[in-house]
């Protein structure tokens, strides 16, 4: 009998120790669910909930995990809040699109949940017209890409398809406007705006059609050039012909066509033929120096002179020559045949006196006359048409009289080649066209 007592008794203390262990979890389990709901309704800050949370006895397992998760959680909730809260913020603020991206961060157990589903979809209609507004702006002043641009941009964060109609309308027009803006530059001749609105339009719509509209405005732009270039040469402004072709190259870049006529203006421009290379030089021919003058006091940039003195009485002519290859490049030569200003009062006839003669192949050309004292310079025009080989000839004589020495200084300044203008052939013209297309 004591036996099967003390068995009840031990089984009684097993049942009443399981139904107060079960009670304690139970009621663990409530408390926390309690706290966070406390915190979730905003009855609680976050601080005192996880307090609260702590403080809970956690000497069953069981236990200690529940609440565990529940801290966890409580973490996840006041994300979730945090995010409600700048949403809101940023709604107020009327930056809809960034709001929309925090609102959807909200959780579905969040108090806020349901407004701020509300307020995802109020944000995104507020962002689509805001989004509208701002673009119609730009469209007023036809600056078609900024809201193009504008509206690609707000597509990344929501579109219910409005903005992509926008989109479609607004490229017809953008298209539209840089078309006839082109078509406007090329009748006023304004090659360089023509075709950045043509390499516009190549860019954005990715249409080769639009690069034969470049090649055929390029060509244009050429032709006008060339005109001009052509014009400004025959009338002898060789600066403003190559400025004309230099421009075009700069905004077309390299063209054979271009550079040709560059080349040909040049080959009608005036040359210095001391700045040709000298293929004979017999005798004391010297350059002519800036601080040199002729006889009437006349500077003179550039030329070909002649020192001599001494001489014996009754002694004859001598002479000093120098010779240029042209190659029959040239048709006129001009310059003037000059006695330096250190003789203008002894280069007496009777005691010296001086003269240029100037062959084209071995034919004589030209010959000036006696250069002396009182002898004004004297300018010369000569046809040099087909000459290959050009010699300049210094002739002089000294006599000196008693005891002084002849001396003569004299020479040829501003001796200049140059071609004749010839028109362009307008079928050379052509071919160089078709062969560069």
């Amino acid at each position: 009998m004591k036996i099967k007592l003390l068995i009840w008794i031990t089984i009684c203390i097993l049942v009443f120790s399981t139904l107060c262990g079960c009670t304690t979890i139970k009621k663990a389990k409530e408390d926390a669910e309690n706290i966070v709901q406390s915190y979730n309704s905003e009855v609680i800050d976050y601080d005192t909930a996880l307090r609260n949370l702590e403080s809970i006895e956690m000497d069953k397992q069981e236990v200690a995990e529940y609440v565990n998760e529940t801290i966890l959680y409580l973490e996840e909730l006041r994300n979730s809040k945090n995010n409600y809260n700048k949403a809101e913020k940023l709604f107020s603020n009327k930056k809809y699109g960034e709001a929309v991206i925090y609102y959807e961060k909200v959780l579905a157990d969040d108090m806020n949940y349901n407004d701020a589903q509300n307020k995802i979809t109020d944000s995104k209609k507020e962002f689509i017209e805001l989004t509208i507004d701002e673009a119609e702006s730009y469209v007023k002043d036809e600056e078609y890409l900024k809201a193009i641009n504008l509206y690609k941009n707000a597509i990344k964060t929501y579109d219910d398809g409005t903005m992509n109609e926008k989109i479609i309308e607004l490229e017809s027009k953008y298209k539209d406007l840089l078309e006839i803006k082109a078509e406007d530059y090329i009748k006023d001749k304004k090659w360089s705006e023509a075709i950045d609105m043509y390499e516009e339009l190549e860019n954005y719509f990715n249409d080769d059609s639009y690069s034969v509209k470049i090649t055929q405005t390029q060509n244009e732009y050429i032709s006008e050039a060339i005109s001009k270039a052509e014009m400004y040469t025959k009338n002898g402004d060789y600066d403003t012909a190559k400025n004309e072709i230099n421009n075009a190259i700069r905004i077309i870049g390299y063209d054979a066509e271009l550079n040709d006529e560059l080349d040909r203006i040049i080959s009608f421009e005036p040359l210095l033929i001391t700045e040709l290379d000298e293929f004979y030089k017999d005798g004391n021919v010297h350059k002519w120096a800036g601080i040199d003058k002729d006889n009437t006091g006349t500077s003179y940039p550039s030329g070909l002179l002649v020192n001599e003195s001494g001489g014996y009485m009754f002694s004859g002519p001598a002479s000093s020559e120098i010779e240029y290859l042209l190659d029959g490049k040239y048709d006129r030569m001009t310059g003037k045949v000059v006695l330096h200003y250190d003789c203008k009062d002894i280069a007496d006839e009777s005691v010296a006196a001086g003269q240029i003669k100037i062959y084209g192949d071995g034919e004589l050309l030209y010959s000036s006359d006696v250069v002396a004292s009182g002898v004004m310079p004297q300018d010369f025009n000569l046809n040099i048409s087909g000459v290959n080989r050009l010699k300049i000839e210094f002739l002089w004589i000294l006599t000196p009289y008693g005891f002084d020495m002849g001396q003569i200084k004299f020479g040829v300044v501003n001796p200049i080649v140059q071609k004749n203008y010839t028109k362009k052939n307008k079928w050379i013209i052509q071919d160089e066209r078709c062969n560069n297309e």
